[in-house]
């Protein structure tokens, strides 16, 4: 059987309902393609984890909503990037609760913002939006060739007046990496850092600090898990659905995370082979 029969503990607050979100990172759909010799990604095993996993959201897990934290698909040429972007959007369909998208990297290879927006039915690929006792925040990460990552000067003006009028606790989402953590061993990314990073990362996390609103900042891209810490604002990347973990054959990692956010404390549990766990304190 995919994935753990694993049965998530809930910490309750008698004054408090806890509030779930699960988030799945880099689900890559497509081809499987070596890289260094290596077969370090398995997209052909994306469709199949995903319908299980829609499956066990909706008869189990039952979180409030479902994040998608970008790379939906292998790039591979136009019109197949787009038919397999429709594809997985509309698997996602298949889930009782609602989704929000993080545009991710490998899409921009070959598909345009607009035609990104086009398939999402949204009218920008960054927006903000409440739930419960928090604010979220999704932030578009441009690249084109998985470098040059940018987020531009009208996004982060319109991040500043959205952190100004919100009053509550905030969560941010955003594909690429807005922290500093370590990357030398990283299959990826660690002979060019700079093709996860967005370039005005510094300028972002000091905006983000200023507003004392923002608890924490969730990431794929590197497709590894990891917590770093920045002027008190918890970094959080999340390992791709896919990656391979078997050094000799072929084993998708199935993570994913779900968060159970509560007046004190953001638990982020992530399942799958690797496992981890990180409490976030408010």
């Amino acid at each position: 059987m995919l994935f753990s029969d694993r049965t998530f503990p809930i910490s309750v607050d008698m004054a408090h309902k806890p509030f779930r979100i699960v988030v799945i990172s880099d689900i890559v759909y497509g081809s499987d393609k070596p890289r260094q010799g290596q077969l370090r990604s398995l997209p052909s095993r994306a469709l199949s984890l995903l319908r299980y996993l829609v499956n066990r959201i909706n008869s189990e897990i039952r979180p409030e909503f479902v994040v998608r934290l970008g790379s939906l698909i292998e790039d591979e040429d136009e019109e197949t990037d787009e038919e397999n972007y429709e594809k997985i959007v509309d698997e996602l369909k298949q889930l009782s609760v609602p989704v929000y998208h993080v545009a991710g990297s490998n899409e921009q290879v070959n598909l345009s913002q607009k035609k990104i927006a086009a398939i999402l039915k949204y009218p920008k690929l960054y927006y903000s939006f409440d739930s419960d006792d928090y604010h979220f925040v999704v932030l578009f990460s441009e690249s084109k060739n998985h470098d040059h990552v940018h987020i531009s000067p009208e996004q982060t003006h319109w991040l500043q007046e959205d952190l100004n009028a919100n009053k509550k606790p905030v969560l941010v989402f955003v594909h690429h990496l807005l922290d500093e953590q370590e990357l030398s061993d990283n299959f990826w990314f660690g002979q060019y850092p700079d093709g996860c990073r967005v370039e005005e990362r510094a300028e972002l996390r000091a905006i983000l600090a200023r507003s004392g609103k923002v608890k924490a900042v969730f990431s794929g891209s590197v497709h590894q898990n990891n917590l770093q810490e920045h002027d008190g604002i918890q970094y959080v990347t999340l390992q791709s659905l896919v990656e391979n973990v078997s050094k000799s054959g072929k084993t998708a990692s199935e993570s994913f995370a779900v968060l159970t956010l509560s007046p004190r404390e953001i638990r982020v549990e992530v399942e799958g082979l690797q496992r981890d766990e990180y409490s976030i304190q408010i």
